[in-house]
C-alpha cells in the first residue's frame, strides 16, 4: 500500500472533532489519518481543543493557547475553539468561527514543510473555507469530505429557516464543491445531492464503516425468563430524541429493559425524567470509550438506533457496529439509514416519532425466536464484512486519490 514517490507526499487533515473525543467523526477521521499514515504518507491533524459532546475543553488540554501531540504515526495539533452543547445557535456559531479563524495559524508553523494534499471535513462550513484557504496559500491540492449535508441538514432539524442566511450558506456549500479536487461523502444520498450542485466533480462513497476485527459477532442467547435488553450507545443530543422515547414507552410493561450510554445536551434532561419515573425499566449508565464498546454490547440482545427527524444524507454510524458485531436492529428513523436495514433484512424499522410501531417492533422483537435472531445478526455481520470493513475503506479510498492524480 506505501506510495512509490521520491518525495513522501504530506496530507493535512482538518476536522472539528478528532479522539480523545469520542463520536463518529473522531472515530472516522483518525481511521483516516491512520490509514494514509500506515500507507506511507505524511500525516498532521489540526483539530479543536477536545471538548465534544460535553461542550467543555477536557482537563487535560485545559488553559493552554495550542495542543500539540504525536498519537501513533500522525502529528495531531489542537487548536482554540469556544466549546458549547447549546441548543441555541448563537454559542454553535461561536464555536464555529472560533475554530474556523484559529486553525489558519497553522500558516505559521509550515514555513518549511508544506502539505501537498489538504482534506477538510464538513459540516462545519467555515472550518472547511478555513481549510479551501490553507490550501490555496499552501498550492495544495483540496479534497472535500462531507458526513452532513449543511445547511439542508440544518433545515430538516428545524434549525434553520429558508431565507437570505439559508442561501447564503447554500452558495458556500456549492463553491466548495467545485473547487474541491474530489468530493467524499458518506452515504449514497450526500453523492446524489453533490452531483446535483456539482455535476462535473468527482465523488466518492466513503462510509464511516466498522473495524470488523475489533467489533467481533455475538451469538445470540435464549432469553428465558429474564426482560429483553436493548442498548443505545451514542450521542443524547436533539437530533436522537431519546428523552422522547423515554417519555412515551415503558419499557417494563413490554418485558425489556432499555439500557443507555452517552453524553450530550439531553443526558442531565434524561438523569432528572429518569429518577423521578424510576419504574420504566430504563437506566441511564456512563459513557463509554470506544474501546470498550464491544464488550458493552455483548451484554444486550437489540441495538436502538434513533433519528428524532429525517435528515438526508445522514446515516447513524452506529447501525454499522450493530452490523458487524450481529445485534438486530430497533430503527426508529428513514431515508438511507432505514434502507439499509430493510434490504438486508438486519432489523425492524419506525418512522421518527411513530412510538406505536416502534413499541410493536420491540414486542415482535422480544418475542421472536432465537434462530430468527441468529438470521438477522449473520445477515448484519456479512454485510459488514463485505461492505464496511475500515480496512478495506482505507485501501479504496487510496485507489480513489491515485485515481484522481493525489
Amino acid at each position: 500500500m506505501a506510495k512509490a514517490d521520491l518525495v513522501t507526499p504530506h496530507v493535512l487533515i482538518i476536522s472539528p472533532n478528532y479522539p480523545p473525543e469520542q463520536g463518529a467523526c473522531a472515530s472516522r477521521i483518525r481511521y483516516m489519518a491512520q490509514g494514509l499514515a500506515k500507507a506511507g504518507y505524511r500525516v498532521e491533524v489540526l483539530t479543536a481543543m477536545p471538548n465534544y459532546p460535553k461542550g467543555k475543553v477536557f482537563d487535560t488540554y485545559r488553559n493552554k493557547l495550542f495542543f500539540r501531540r504525536l498519537d501513533e504515526n500522525v502529528l495531531v495539533k489542537h487548536y482554540p475553539i469556544y466549546p458549547s452543547h447549546s441548543a441555541s445557535i448563537l454559542p454553535r456559531l461561536l464555536g464555529m468561527f472560533s475554530l474556523a479563524f484559529s486553525v489558519l495559524f497553522h500558516v505559521f508553523s509550515a514555513k518549511k514543510s508544506k502539505p501537498t494534499l489538504v482534506i477538510a471535513q464538513s459540516p462545519p462550513l467555515l472550518l472547511a473555507l478555513s481549510a479551501y484557504w490553507l490550501s490555496v496559500v499552501y498550492k495544495a491540492e483540496f479534497v472535500l469530505n462531507i458526513s452532513d449535508l449543511w445547511p439542508r441538514a440544518l433545515l430538516d432539524l428545524g434549525a434553520i429557516k429558508k431565507g437570505f442566511i439559508y442561501g447564503l450558506v447554500s452558495k458556500l456549500e456549492v463553491f466548495l464543491y467545485r473547487k474541491a479536487k474530489l468530493c467524499i461523502g458518506q452515504s449514497e444520498e450526500i453523492l446524489s445531492h453533490i452531483q446535483a450542485q456539482a455535476p462535473a466533480q468527482p465523488t466518492f462513497l466513503y462510509r464511516t464503516g466498522v473495524d470488523c476485527d475489533f467489533f467481533q459477532v455475538i451469538t445470540p442467547q435464549e432469553i428465558g425468563n429474564r426482560p429483553f435488553k436493548i442498548v443505545y450507545a451514542g450521542l443524547l443530543g436533539i437530533a436522537q430524541g431519546i428523552l422522547s422515547i423515554c417519555k412515551k414507552l415503558n419499557f417494563k410493561e413490554l418485558n425489556a429493559e432499555m439500557h443507555i450510554y452517552g453524553d450530550g445536551y439531553e443526558r442531565k434532561l434524561l438523569a432528572t425524567y429518569l429518577a423521578k419515573h424510576p419504574h420504566l425499566g430504563i437506566y441511564l449508565h456512563d459513557s463509554v470509550a470506544y474501546e470498550q464498546m464491544p464488550s458493552v454490547l455483548l451484554q444486550y440482545d437489540a441495538m436502538l438506533v434513533t433519528q428524532k427527524n429525517i435528515v438526508y444524507g445522514t446515516v447513524p454510524s452506529k447501525i454499522y457496529e450493530a452490523m458487524s458485531v450481529g445485534l438486530p436492529i430497533l430503527f426508529c428513523g428513514g431515508g438511507e439509514g432505514a434502507n439499509i436495514i430493510l434490504e438486508n433484512g438486519v432489523g425492524l424499522v419506525s418512522p421518527p416519532s411513530n412510538f406505536d410501531l416502534l413499541k410493536e417492533n420491540i414486542l415482535e422483537m422480544t418475542q421472536m425466536p432465537l434462530e430468527e435472531k441468529k438470521i438477522l445478526g449473520a445477515k448484519g455481520r456479512q454485510f459488514a464484512l463485505s461492505k464496511l470493513d475500515r480496512k478495506m475503506l482505507i485501501i479504496r479510498l487510496i485507489e480513489q486519490l491515485a485515481k484522481v492524480g493525489l
